[in-house]
């Protein structure tokens, strides 16, 4: 305040300074439960569902920041978000993947599907590499340079060939290999005139014989066929006019005609059936004394399978005008199991296999994993966990005993105002932190010195009594105005404010019966200037009194 009315800080002087803006009275503990509007509780450090609880029963959710395709693979698992003094914490207790694996711990670290894949090795060291069925032969890796290098000195799987050896390394020996074209006649020939190329079979390693074959024989005049394959038809062939000659062939399908000599060389055929290609028919088509025997490949599984996986070709034979089974083939299985040969031939090695879930572990330590195909052999991927101090509250057996939150510790707590304070504990309820501190029924305010309503306010509505306001101004004002001179509230005020003028203001310090012409009432209110007054509000700086202290005081005022 100007003058000895103002309030000042204890070392400074007393003087006029800038209005200082009120500030807002302290709101109301608790939730009152009239005027609270229930919503869905959500992560805030609120009381959203007014019911005096914050943030419970918010369940955590499942979180992973690994790459795609690693959660659940090897030692990679999911963590979850919670809900940590009103605010969702960081993905917890998840395991990403790490840069390199662990050699020898049998663990997946790198959550690719494969153990221990970048494992160094000592220098020197060597290991049998590749396999040894049939043809081929192991070999051996040599470690150089912290890591096993090529395999080396062994001897791969090739292409089946026939020589009654397993060259493709698969278990079977010279198995479906489809006849080959064969033709013992002289270079040239073959395709010329009657001659003709047959096939030839693998019979138990080596090449059998070449069936089907037609190959160069004596010329036959009159027959109009090149015999000898030379490319010429019954060269050197004489005859008198008139003559006639059977010509042709009758064995099996092909029919006999006649030739007439005509200027001593005999005419065409007239009539004649000649050889035509061998087919499966029961009949001798190419008059070679032979009816039907011939062979060819075949395979009856899906168009482009065979040579695919363990699908190979097979041959049959015609017998009887009709094809007989077809030996030897392999067609496509159902599915791909788990033994790394690609039975259904399409390409992929036991993708068929179904992954099944595994559960290792208890608590926190629990895991899930799964029993997959890998290199063909089921492996279980299910690694426990590792475990903590279980002195958290969140109903999980963090140190995998079998018991749960029983290292938690519970702090004291207090709630309440007024007559309604208590006293409680943080509890762990559930895996949920419970405060169990519960307020007291408020009551009817009354005037005894006590917040009975619970409101953060005492005996408001209520005059004070002159030894309530003596302590009030000792507490608040005793600081300037002790009673060195000027405006003494310490000790009895009283004495130095009722009926007492106001320096300056035109009213009494504490006018009887009459607030609004009492000038302490304004000073204290913050209203001073609105009565010919000046200065601060008082106490200088704050924290100024509440709309109900002020309330109490004027009521004072009236009663005087």
């Amino acid at each position: 305040m100007g003058g000895v009315e103002d309030a000042a800080r204890p070392d400074a002087a007393v003087r006029d300074a800038a209005p200082v803006d009120a500030e807002s009275p302290p709101p109301d503990q608790g939730v009152d439960a009239s005027t609270c509007e229930a919503v869905n509780e959500t992560c805030n450090g609120r009381d959203d569902d007014c019911d005096g609880r914050v943030d419970e029963d918010i369940a955590p959710t499942p979180c992973y920041d690994g790459p795609a395709g690693t959660e659940d693979i090897g030692r990679c698992r999911a963590g979850r978000i919670e809900c940590i003094g009103g605010e969702l914490s960081m993905c917890r207790g998840q395991m990403l993947p790490a840069g390199l694996d662990e050699c020898g711990d049998g663990i997946d670290n790198d959550c690719n599907g494969e153990t221990d894949e970048t494992c160094a090795c000592r220098e020197g060291e060597s290991q049998p590499c590749g396999e040894d069925v049939g043809a081929c032969e192991r070999g051996t890796q040599t470690c150089r340079g912290g890591a096993f290098g090529a395999c080396e000195g062994g001897t791969g799987p090739a292409d089946e060939a026939c020589n009654g050896a397993d060259d493709d390394c698969d278990g079977r020996t010279d198995e479906a290999l489809a006849p080959v074209p064969c033709y013992e006649g002289p270079d040239g020939t073959d395709g010329v005139g009657i001659c003709r190329g047959g096939t030839s079979a693998c019979v138990a390693g080596e090449a059998g014989a070449c069936e089907g074959q037609r190959l160069p024989a004596a010329e036959a005049c009159g027959d109009e066929l090149d015999n000898d394959c030379d490319g010429e038809v019954d060269e050197d062939c004489g005859c008198n006019d008139g003559d006639v000659q059977p010509c042709g062939e009758d064995e099996g399908a092909c029919e006999a005609g006649e030739q007439t000599c005509v200027g001593g060389v005999f005419g065409a055929c007239v009539g004649a059936v000649g050889p035509q290609d061998e087919v499966c028919n029961g009949v001798d088509d190419d008059c070679d004394g032979e009816i039907d025997g011939q062979r060819e490949g075949c395979y009856d599984g899906p168009d482009g399978t065979a040579g695919v996986g363990r699908c190979r070709a097979g041959t049959r034979t015609c017998v009887a005008g009709a094809f007989g089974a077809c030996d030897g083939q392999v067609v496509p299985e159902a599915g791909d199991g788990c033994d790394g040969v690609d039975n259904d031939c399409d390409g992929q090695v036991d993708e068929d296999f179904m992954a099944e879930a595994t559960a290792c572990g208890q608590g926190v330590c629990a895991n899930m994993g799964q029993r997959i195909c890998r290199d063909g052999q089921v492996v279980d991927t299910c690694q426990p966990r590792a475990g903590a101090a279980d002195d958290r509250c969140d109903a999980l057996d963090n140190d995998c005993d079998g018991r749960v939150d029983e290292g938690h510790v519970a702090a004291a707590t207090r709630c309440g105002v007024g007559a309604c304070a208590a006293e409680g504990r943080m509890a762990c309820e559930g895996g949920v932190v419970r405060d169990t501190c519960v307020e007291g029924r408020p009551a009817d305010e009354v005037q005894d010195a006590i917040d009975g309503d619970c409101d953060g306010r005492v005996d408001e509505g209520f005059p004070y009594t002159t030894a309530e306001l003596q302590g009030r101004f000792n507490q608040i004002c005793g600081g300037c105005h002790g009673g060195s001179g000027g405006l003494t509230l310490r000790g009895d005020f009283e004495v130095n404010t009722v009926n007492v003028p106001a320096l300056g203001a035109g009213l009494d310090r504490i006018e009887p019966g009459d607030p609004d012409s009492s000038y302490l009432f304004h000073k204290l209110r913050g209203t001073q200037r609105d009565v010919g007054g000046g200065g601060n509000r008082m106490p200088l700086g704050g924290p100024f009194w509440a709309d109900w202290e002020l309330e109490r005081l004027r009521l004072w005022i009236l009663a005087r």
